[in-house]
């Protein structure tokens, strides 16, 4: 990595640590994320959707499937995996699908990114009343296989994203609002 990149880069983490944001020690602890990328969900949530929208705001080619299979994920070769984690009860229905078969499906995804080398960013981007005992059964399962988390500080009141994170040495990045998140993207794929 050029000076210039690791300037950049070590720049953005200090301004998101004296903002509160990031949540790590070093930049060293931030793993590299690579393109091509999927932006997916679990619980066919469509806060997916605001990370795709982010991604193409920063230019980051990227391809958006919340019905996302191992076959199709094989087929495209991606590097880097985003998965919105959380529940819609509409977008199942609209999916056809109950929870069963969504927690199925998302297993299956998971597994298939971790045996294709896929690197995953966990991303929970709703807020506080979005956090309950359905949305946690599409949360508790995956977080832990995640390579990096993202999470709005007011869905973590409770802490649960910072004990899964200290649990499974996991980088965590709190964030407070859309723009941090856009920075926090940024950052983890390097873009100058």
């Amino acid at each position: 990595m050029n000076n210039k990149v690791k300037c950049v880069v070590l720049l953005a983490v200090l301004i998101s640590i004296i903002f509160g944001s990031i949540n790590i020690g070093s930049v060293s602890e931030i793993p590299k994320f690579e393109l091509p990328l999927l932006i997916t969900c679990t619980g066919q949530t469509s806060d997916y959707l605001t990370v795709y929208t982010l991604a193409k705001k920063l230019q980051i080619e990227a391809v958006n499937d919340p019905l996302i299979t191992p076959r199709k994920m094989k087929e495209q070769g991606y590097k880097t995996m985003i998965v919105v984690m959380a529940v819609s009860l509409k977008g199942l229905g609209a999916a056809r699908l109950n929870q069963e078969a969504e927690l199925e499906r998302c297993k299956l995804v998971f597994k298939e990114a971790k045996e294709l080398g896929i690197k995953i960013i966990g991303a929970h981007i709703g807020g506080e009343a979005f956090r309950n005992v359905i949305t946690d059964k599409f949360i508790t399962p995956f977080a832990p296989q995640c390579d990096y988390l993202i999470v709005l500080a007011e869905a973590n009141k409770d802490g649960l994203f910072n004990r899964i994170a200290e649990k499974n040495n996991i980088p965590l990045n709190v964030f407070k609002t859309l723009a941090e998140l856009s920075s926090i993207i940024r950052t983890l794929f390097r873009l100058e």
